[in-house]
């Protein structure tokens, strides 16, 4: 799993990580994408439109972003660079209870920052 925090505003969202989404993921048949704040679906009027995939919009919510990012500072020892910044680790399904369950291992994590 690739876990990208990459703010709309950054050069690097702008010009290289939105614009190859569909590219990662049609490489990526064994690696999820997740973009912190990013969404197919406009819920409300606070979220910035970007291009994506093939001219597709998208749209980030800045409040999702980092509640998100609190979240994963909160229960690892990584911290948001304020650029982009990527995540690799595994993400694992468990079964204890009978019924599936997802997590993600930060355990193995490994952390990129990028420089814009």
């Amino acid at each position: 799993m690739a876990i990208i925090f990459s703010r709309p505003e950054c050069a690097l969202a702008k010009d290289e990580i939105l614009p190859a989404i569909g590219y990662f993921n049609e490489r990526g048949h064994n690696t999820v994408f997740y973009f912190a704040g990013y969404d197919v679906t406009k819920t409300n009027d606070s979220q910035i439109s970007v291009e994506g995939p093939d001219y597709q919009r998208w749209y980030f919510d800045a409040r999702l972003f980092n509640g998100f990012r609190e979240e994963v500072e909160k229960d690892t020892n990584w911290r948001y660079s304020g650029a982009s910044d990527m995540i690799l680790t595994n993400a694992r399904c468990d079964s204890p209870t009978g019924q599936m369950q997802g997590r993600i291992d930060f355990h193995t994590a490994i952390q990129l920052n990028w420089i814009n």
